[in-house]
């Protein structure tokens, strides 16, 4: 009966160490100010998570575990760690794990997010062939570029040539970069 009584006791908070694992890994970010890693879980039972992961103790732990629902591309300006959430953008304190931004974007599946040295958020919306601007601050949306944009998947600001560098998920799609000024498109590889 006493070893019954210590299983009921220790299982939850077994069961709790072992969620804090990545169950269903989307992306992943350095936060160097904090030196760990931060991990989108997109699966982390109903309503996935934000996970931290110290690489020199070798521990996972909660960054955020409210107001995410299927978490994706993550992005750091500043102090802020966007996430992009099924149709949410999220931007959490990185000091705290409060959220501290959330903006909807109608009914949009959005993928990856990226963000550039004025803290304007890129966001691939992968059903409707579209990538978002929005401006935090102000929370301003733009349709920024529409169309032949099938399966947008990842996004990355290459700064040294003031571009959005766009990978896509469907097969033998090519890699493209588009201007941040004029949105002008280039292909940088065929796949």
């Amino acid at each position: 009966m006493k070893k019954l009584i210590l299983i009921a006791l220790l299982l939850p908070g077994y069961v709790h160490l072992v969620g804090q694992t990545p169950s269903r890994p989307e992306s992943i970010i350095y936060d160097s100010a904090h030196e760990r890693y931060l991990i989108s879980n997109f699966s982390d039972g109903a309503t996935g998570s934000i996970i931290a992961y110290d690489p020199f103790e070798d521990v996972y732990s909660y960054f955020n575990q409210e107001h995410t629902q299927g978490p994706k591309g993550l992005a750091i300006y500043q102090n802020t760690l966007y996430v992009s959430d099924r149709g949410f953008v999220n931007g959490f304190n990185l000091e705290t794990g409060q959220r501290g931004f959330n903006k909807q974007i109608g009914s949009a599946w959005i993928n990856d997010l990226a963000v550039d040295a004025q803290g304007i958020l890129y966001l691939g919306e992968r059903n409707l062939e579209i990538i978002y601007k929005i401006n935090p601050l102000t929370g301003q949306v733009e349709e920024w570029i529409t169309g032949d944009l099938e399966e947008v998947n990842g996004l990355w600001v290459d700064e040294a040539q003031n571009r959005l560098v766009v990978c896509f998920s469907r097969a033998n799609s090519p890699i493209k970069a588009f201007d941040l000024e004029t949105a002008e498109a280039t292909t940088l590889a065929e796949t």
